[in-house]
């Protein structure tokens, strides 16, 4: 008995140190192999079911949503029908099953289910599959009256859903910069709206250091950076090209700043 437990032991060691070895040299590779069960692991943990939620079903999206917050979540039910076909169109995307949709009526509630600082603002988020939006009436600069057409034109939801697709089309093997950059681009085509328009350009990140340290860069640069270099991509190109380079990545290929342009 000891013998084939050992020989088990040295079988679990070689099939560790194979995938180390293998996620060294195909990094891409093992990570859309594996992706899909981490997110079903993690996404398992944003939402369990909290007490006082009520939840809204449909073909396409069941929002979860705090039971004093019925008027959010149909604000959110009209924003994601009104813009996620534009969003899957430019992507050629279809969801195989409802988008799920969790509100928030508390920031600090928000942050500790997405697993990030309560110093972070935050508004809407995607994270394991699914999507979390803070209620606007929790927003710091909510007004008092017209909450519907402050919501509609200030809505996270067209960069929450893009972050969606670029994961689920991609399995994970996206860097940040990009898929923000992709996020911000999708907010600028839909809605006409470019939050990072005003910020100055001094000295340009390369794309090895946005996509190495995109978390330690000054965070209005980078976004400003992200958005600007999918833009033009899609200028110079089209559409089309920047979906084939999300494809290329879901078959776990990685995506340098040679390969990005032509």
């Amino acid at each position: 008995m000891r013998y084939k437990r050992n020989i088990l032991a040295s079988i679990a060691v070689m099939l560790c140190a194979m995938l180390v070895v293998a996620f060294c040299f195909f990094p891409g590779k093992i990570k859309v192999t594996f992706y899909p069960l981490i997110k079903a692991v993690g996404g398992a943990m944003v939402y369990d079911g909290n007490e006082g939620y009520g939840s809204i079903s449909c073909n396409d999206f069941i929002i979860e949503y705090p039971e004093d917050k019925r008027d959010v979540a149909y604000m959110v039910l009209d924003s994601m029908e009104s813009d996620s076909r534009q969003v899957y169109d430019f992507f050629s995307y279809r969801p195989a099953k409802p988008v799920e949709i969790i509100i928030y009526d508390n920031a600090d509630d928000m942050r500790d289910a997405l697993h990030i600082s309560r110093n972070r603002t935050v508004q809407g988020a995607y994270y394991m599959g699914k999507i979390t939006i803070l209620s606007p009436y929790a927003w710091p600069d909510a007004p008092k009256t017209d909450m519907e057409g402050y919501f509609r034109a200030s809505s996270p939801v067209v960069h929450e859903l893009t972050h969606m697709v670029v994961d689920e089309i991609t399995r994970g093997n996206v860097p940040v910069w990009l898929t923000e950059g992709i996020a911000t681009y999708m907010e600028y085509r839909i809605m006409g709206y470019d939050w990072t328009a005003d910020i100055d350009v001094e000295e340009p990140y390369s794309i090895e250091q946005l996509t190495k340290d995109f978390d330690k860069l000054d965070e209005y640069q980078a976004y400003r950076q992200s958005f600007l270099i999918v833009k033009d991509m899609v200028d110079r190109y089209g559409d089309e090209y920047i979906v084939d380079i999300l494809n290329s990545m879901g078959y776990g290929k990685e995506i340098g700043a040679k390969l990005l342009y032509k």
